[in-house]
């Protein structure tokens, strides 16, 4: 049975078939093939073979439309992030924490690189004096000059409810596209 991928623990994976999640084991020989230090993460499509209860083995990895990989400083292994990736959501601040703008960039040049679409969301808009807002209207007209979404919000104070629900709609829309209908509101 086909499903896929939805959670990864140390050497079990919850994989989802017909909203049933199923606690799989990976057959041995695909690690031994694999150079990365995870040969299966969230989002790959796999087919399973169930056992006893709700344990399954899984028995073969589909390839992936596309990925994000972190590479390891020690070694020349990789480990994958997340993989089938539709859309990516970079949340960040200007205060509390501060989030720098080189590993925004760096988070953007990922997305592209592996066709994956990006969305900036600046967050804690609520807790910036004057000189920190014109700051990151700077910043945001810099990224939407080169063609990137960007949405300012502030999730404790509800301000900015626009742009709640264009990122409402972002999502949406991303989902009917590869799910093929419009998600209810449930979503």
């Amino acid at each position: 049975m086909k499903g896929i991928v939805t959670k990864t623990t140390g050497k079990w994976y919850n994989v989802e078939v017909n909203n049933i999640i199923y606690n799989c084991i990976l057959k041995g020989k695909f690690k031994i093939e694999n150079k990365l230090t995870n040969p299966i993460t969230s989002g790959d499509y796999v087919d399973i073979k169930i056992n006893e209860g709700n344990n399954a083995t899984i028995e073969y990895i589909y390839k992936r439309n596309n990925y994000i990989i972190r590479k390891s400083n020690r070694n020349n292994k990789g480990h994958i992030i997340a993989s089938n990736i539709d859309q990516v959501l970079i949340l960040c601040s200007l205060k509390e924490p501060y989030t720098k703008i080189s590993f925004i960039d760096r988070c953007l040049i990922s997305t592209k690189y592996y066709d994956i679409e990006p969305i900036i969301v600046f967050n804690k808009i609520d807790i910036l004096d004057y000189d920190e807002e014109k700051n990151l209207n700077i910043i945001v007209k810099k990224y939407l000059d080169i063609g990137f979404k960007i949405l300012i919000i502030s999730a404790k104070k509800k301000i900015y409810t626009k742009n709640f629900a264009r990122l409402i709609g972002y999502l949406r829309s991303k989902l009917a596209e590869r799910v093929g209908f419009e998600p209810t509101k449930g979503y």
